[in-house]
């Protein structure tokens, strides 16, 4: 994702793209990743997770503000965006752990997978 970034600073294009970007990002290193590393044993998870949210405000500044994050942008599409928000806020909370333990029960036991 950096080189992706660099590449539209490059062509500049990162304005423009920046939104779409961070979203991307938030969503495979802030929920992905972190879920997948989650089942890691051999990892301080929560050490892992400050990193990742050190990551992301150092080479992603102000994901957390973006409009495609936002209560309004996301209740108008759905129950999936309402998810990603509900994230996101847990994020900025500093309760992502929670959400964690949530998605891996509602994976591990109910057997509900969200595609975000």
């Amino acid at each position: 994702m950096l080189e992706v970034k660099e590449l539209y600073i490059k062509e500049n294009q990162y304005d423009t793209m920046k939104n779409i970007l961070h979203l991307m990002v938030f969503i495979h290193l802030g929920i992905s990743i972190m879920y997948r590393a989650s089942y890691n044993k051999d990892i301080n998870f929560k050490q892992e997770r400050k990193q990742a949210k050190q990551y992301l405000k150092q080479h992603f500044e102000g994901y957390e503000h973006n409009p495609f994050l936002t209560f309004s942008y996301c209740r108008k599409r759905g129950i999936k965006r309402m998810g990603l928000w509900g994230v996101a806020q847990l994020y900025r909370f500093h309760l992502e752990g929670l959400f964690f333990l949530l998605y891996r029960f509602m994976i591990d036991v109910l057997k509900i997978d969200i595609k975000w």
